[in-house]
C-alpha cells in the first residue's frame, strides 16, 4: 500500500477507513497523520514487514510516532528526496518517545535523514545498514555519532556514494562508524570509495567489497 500527501487532523477521527490486517508492504510519502486517536488502526500495521518512509519537504517530530506504530517491520527505508533536508519540528526532543523496532534487521538511509529522527530509532537487532547519498546533491547520513547506538550487532554495512565527494569527511565517518560495530563481517563500497581507503587497518579485517 502506498499513502502519499496524507494530511489528517484532530476532529476527522470519525472517518471510515478499510481495516487493513494482511498488509504486508507500506510506503509513506510525504506523510502527515496528527489525528489522535490515530487514522489508522495499530492492528492495521501489526503484520507489515518493509516500510518505506520518503520525505520531500522535511523532517517532522511525528514521523518518530508513526514509524514507532510499525512494530514487526523487518526492513525500513527512510529517503529525503527532496530539497529541503533540514529538521521542522518544534516539540521538545527529550519528550519523544523513540519508536522500538526489536525485529528490525535492515535500515537503508537514502539522502540525508534528520538526526532527530536517527537518535530515536532503537534497533536491538539490526543485521545490515545501507547509507545512500541523493543523486542531486550528494548529501547524505553518514554521521557516526547518530547511527553508533543502532550498531552493536551490525554485519554488514552498504556506503554508496557519488563520485568526488569530500574524502575527508565520509572516511573519517565510516571509520568511526567501523569501530563502534564489532560483529562487522563485510563493508559494501563502491569502487571510488574503496581506492579511498586503501591501507586502512579495519580493511585487512573485513571484507571490503563493491555493492554492485
Amino acid at each position: 500500500m502506498t499513502i502519499q500527501n496524507l494530511g489528517v487532523r484532530d476532529g476527522y477521527s470519525n472517518l471510515g477507513v478499510p481495516r487493513l490486517p494482511r498488509l504486508r508492504e507500506v510506503t509513506l510519502i510525504d506523510h502527515s497523520e496528527e489525528v489522535n486517536p490515530p487514522f489508522f488502526c495499530d492492528d492495521d500495521f501489526a503484520s507489515v514487514k518493509k516500510l518505506t518512509f520518503i520525505t520531500t519537504c522535511g523532517w517532522l517530530d511525528y514521523d518518530v510516532t508513526c514509524i514507532r506504530r510499525f512494530r514487526s517491520i523487518r526492513v525500513l527505508i527512510l529517503k529525503n528526496d527532496g530539497f529541503y533536508d533540514n529538521h521542522i519540528g518544534a516539540h521538545d526532543p527529550s519528550s519523544l518517545m523513540p519508536a522500538e523496532l526489536s525485529l528490525l534487521e535492515t535500515l537503508t538511509l537514502s539522502g540525508k535523514v534528520s538526526h532527530r529522527i536517527l537518535d530515536k530509532i532503537r534497533a536491538p537487532g539490526l543485521r545490515k545498514m545501507e547509507i545512500e547519498a541523493d543523486g542531486a546533491h550528494g548529501r547524505h547520513s553518514l554521521v557516526a555519532s547518530h547511527l553508533v547506538h543502532m550498531v552493536g550487532l551490525l554485519e554488514r554495512l552498504c556506503v554508496s556514494f557519488n563520485k568526488d565527494m569530500h574524502e575527508t569527511s565520509w572516511v573519517e565517518e565510516l571509520e568511526r562508524l567501523i569501530a563502534e560495530a564489532p560483529p562487522l563481517v563485510s563493508v559494501w563500497v563502491s569502487p571510488w570509495m574503496a581506492r579511498c581507503v586503501i591501507g586502512k587497518e579495519w580493511c585487512f579485517k573485513l571484507h571490503v567489497t563493491d555493492p554492485k
